[in-house]
């Protein structure tokens, strides 16, 4: 589908977006604040289009590396973060406001005559000591909104840390005890720019010193053409058994064939729904990989440059086809969903990335109500599931409430 169809397909969404969050944060928080409304909506028409830009760079990527554009893009994201973490505080300040109200309500039902109805609550309808309360939290909201993004701008920046996680499974092969996996997720690298960032993270993965690697998709962010340089220190990635990759949502963007075509040039084994059969001696590790699910935007059902991976459905029925019945079973994802669907299929280990674990405030505390499996370590139908928050950040550039990370699963023995 071409940029433009793209763009009218989601123009109710991308336009309704920040349309809603500049006029609630603007009649909720700097309402209250503002002498006069014509500062209000002064604010309103000077941040809209920046908001707006972001989901514009959303359908023309292609135009993301020029310098100009880059920086429109950079500060529009950044502005969709600071309404987004407003809009997050604005709600509870409002969840707890009515509650004050309901609270007042119920023990004393006769209404003062300076006290607000509910609808005066929420529209600011107020005077007196109420009003005097709004305005001061409304500067607290602003102040935190502030704090949260310097917060959430260093977390972004820090060095990844290395998340120790213990797997225990059953008859696992003696040469397998102890054997190391490192998953690297949604490094999102993007152009030139992130080629320094990319060395960093190869030099201290390399460090580790693992067994496997295990790469789960969104490697890349933006047109593939971007981000040729920006791949190449990944090249110098190392594992004793090698470096194994699963597609994203983001490879399908950018371009799922050239994606693994580039991948494999590095040295990489790209699985599309199919697997590997890792051996020591007489004992064997089998490492399954499936493709990104096609549904909605996620899946890249509209957005993905047509080829061959790009039409694949994620299939770990397929991937795990003809496998010894005998060897432990690790599965290698993007989206959660994925594993969800490969239930009772006999995987002792499934990894994936994809949810960043929320990124940051609001969606660090409400993505488990959007995954099955948002963040760390899970057990379900005996498969044990490790969703990695990643190393990179998508949208605006920060992290709060998540921590960027390199995760190294130690397999070990249940006899």
């Amino acid at each position: 589908m071409s940029h433009s169809k793209l763009f009218l397909l989601y123009l109710p969404i991308t336009a309704l977006l920040p349309t809603l969050l500049c006029w609630y944060v603007g009649r909720n928080l700097l309402g209250p604040l503002a002498a006069s409304r014509r500062l209000v909506y002064a604010t309103i028409a000077l941040v809209f289009p920046l908001g707006l830009s972001t989901v514009l760079a959303l359908t023309f990527w292609s135009e993301q590396d020029r310098a100009p554009i880059r920086l429109l893009v950079s500060s529009g994201f950044l502005v969709l973060g600071a309404l987004l973490t407003a809009a997050g505080l604005l709600l509870v300040r409002d969840l707890l406001r009515l509650g004050w109200w309901v609270a007042r309500k119920w023990r004393n039902p006769v209404a003062t005559a300076d006290e607000p109805s509910v609808a005066g609550v929420f529209r600011g309808h107020m005077h007196g000591i109420a009003q005097r309360r709004l305005w001061v939290s409304s500067w607290i909201v602003l102040a935190t909104t502030g704090v949260f993004l310097w917060l959430g701008r260093r977390g972004a920046e820090q060095v990844p840390v290395v998340h120790r996680v213990s797997i225990p499974i059953r008859s696992l092969p003696g040469a397998f005890t102890n054997y190391r996996i490192a998953q690297l997720t949604d490094i999102h690298l993007h152009g030139r720019v992130d080629v320094e960032r990319a060395q960093r993270l190869v030099a201290q993965v390399n460090a580790l010193d693992v067994d496997l690697l295990a790469l789960t998709g969104d490697i890349v962010d933006g047109p593939l053409d971007n981000v040729h340089d920006t791949l190449l220190p990944l090249g110098d990635l190392r594992a004793r058994d090698g470096v194994y990759v699963a597609m994203g949502n983001h490879e399908n963007y950018a371009d799922a064939d050239a994606c693994a075509d580039e991948f494999r040039r590095l040295g990489f084994r790209v699985l599309l729904n199919e697997h590997r059969v890792v051996t020591r001696g007489l004992d064997r590790l089998v490492v399954a990989g499936v493709t990104n699910p096609q549904h909605g935007m996620h899946g890249a059902k509209y957005t993905t440059i047509q080829g061959r991976i790009g039409n694949l459905r994620s299939d770990a029925a397929a991937a795990i086809a003809g496998a010894p019945l005998d060897a432990p079973k690790v599965l290698l994802a993007h989206q959660p969903k994925s594993i969800a669907d490969a239930k009772g299929l006999g995987f002792d280990l499934a990894l994936a990335g994809h949810t960043h674990g929320g990124q940051f405030f609001p969606w660090s505390i409400g993505v488990g109500l959007i995954f099955p499996y948002s963040a760390g370590l899970y057990v379900d139908s005996g498969t044990q599931i490790y969703i990695s928050p990643g190393v990179g950040t998508f949208g605006p550039p920060l992290r709060l409430g998540t921590t960027p990370e390199v995760a190294v699963l130690e397999l070990t023995a249940i006899r």
